[in-house]
């Protein structure tokens, strides 16, 4: 099917996310990860944040689940991130693509198929808390996919956007 599209690469059989260090890297070690490791990942991981332990997180645009990685044990968790029924449809319910590490230590995630809901999770609990923007509010706005997130520090406070009682978004703290 692809070949007909005009690709002449399959797709993997497997995805993963790669850890090299520089100094160890080596195109023909037998490791098959190039002197680095391999971490399995469900599809498909396509961004990656670090948080202050240098654990890896990353989101799966193809899976409801944030993966994180700990480099000290090579142990690999996946967190449920539920999802909102309402927005949502069964193929939808992805994380990401964007990820990030909020300068509290907080990794935030979009949920691409939940219209506008952002999720940070805490490293320390793993506390998920989902911001689920109201868009049939906000006159302007009739589909929200946010695919990028970035922290920045302003008046020593760092916002991706002001929470506020009279904005149009609902706060979910999720179990």
């Amino acid at each position: 099917k692809l070949e007909a599209l005009g690709y002449d690469a399959p797709p993997p059989d497997g995805f993963a996310i790669w850890r090299v260090d520089p100094k160890n890297y080596n195109p023909d070690a037998d490791d098959g990860a190039a002197g680095g490791y391999l971490y399995e990942t469900k599809p498909s991981p396509p961004m990656v944040t670090i948080d202050d332990n240098g654990n890896c997180w990353s989101a799966q645009d193809q899976d409801p689940n944030l993966v994180m990685i700990d480099p000290l044990t090579h142990k690999v968790t996946q967190y449920d991130v539920p999802h909102p029924s309402v927005s949502c449809t069964k193929d939808m319910m992805i994380t990401g693509p964007a990820i990030a590490t909020a300068p509290d230590g907080g990794i935030w995630c979009s949920l691409l198929g939940a219209n506008g809901c952002l999720v940070p999770i805490c490293p320390k609990t793993q506390e998920r808390t989902r911001y689920e923007f109201r868009i049939d509010e906000v006159g302007w706005l009739k589909k929200q996919r946010i695919i990028h997130l970035a922290f920045h520090e302003h008046f020593n406070s760092y916002t991706i956007w002001r929470p506020s009682h009279d904005k149009p978004y609902k706060k979910i703290v999720l179990d």
